[in-house]
């Protein structure tokens, strides 16, 4: 689904409202404009203007900004990912994200987080680079979903919402709603009530 310009400046306001949120910070345009220097925001606005520059077959420009975010912040997003609005890095350092992986609102990354096809599954050689009909598949993350640095999530998996995924964590299967995960492999160390609605 192409994503239009007007879908783009709504994705980068909500990602900066839900970063104001999270350091406690007015939202005001003054704000706004000064955390387009900070690094964790200036990676997602320029992953949002290379998904644009994709989909509207502006490919160069999409490059640039996929060369800039790897060449400043070592981290590479895929255009064909879908990451809903409210996506916050807190350092941006070393992520990646793969071709079809879905981010729900509201999730986090600290730092060094890879969401990916599992490195483990080859393609079957009847659907030449469709890790699925193997076993495979790329996660689905819900919403409010926090990864701690160094947190990994490989394969066909869904990991639910408000899951909080520890540091150096390996999630390789789905997750129930409101779990702590920590470990390699993840375990689930305890599981919270959700909020109240």
């Amino acid at each position: 689904m192409r994503q239009s310009y007007r879908e783009t400046r709504h994705l980068i306001r909500a990602d900066i409202a839900w970063r104001c949120l999270f350091e406690r910070k007015r939202v005001t345009r003054l704000t706004a404009l000064r955390l387009m220097f900070h690094p964790g925001v200036a990676t997602v606005v320029l992953f949002r203007w290379q998904r644009f520059f994709d989909d509207h077959h502006l490919r160069v420009l999409g490059s640039v900004c996929r060369w800039l975010n790897l060449v400043m912040f070592t981290s590479a997003y895929s255009s064909r990912a879908q990451i809903a609005g409210g996506f916050l890095v807190v350092h941006a350092v070393a992520n990646y994200v793969d071709d079809g992986v879905v981010i729900g609102p509201r999730c986090v990354f600290f730092s060094q987080n890879s969401l990916s096809r599992s490195p483990f599954i080859e393609p079957s050689p009847g659907a030449p680079g469709d890790a699925v009909a193997a076993g495979g598949g790329v996660p689905l993350v819900e919403n409010d979903v926090v990864f701690g640095m160094g947190a990994c999530a490989h394969g066909n998996i869904r990991i639910s919402a408000l899951c909080n995924i520890g540091m150096n964590t390996l999630v390789d299967f789905s997750t129930a709603p409101c779990s702590n995960l920590l470990g390699v492999p993840a375990r689930v160390t305890t599981q919270k009530s959700a909020a109240p609605e």
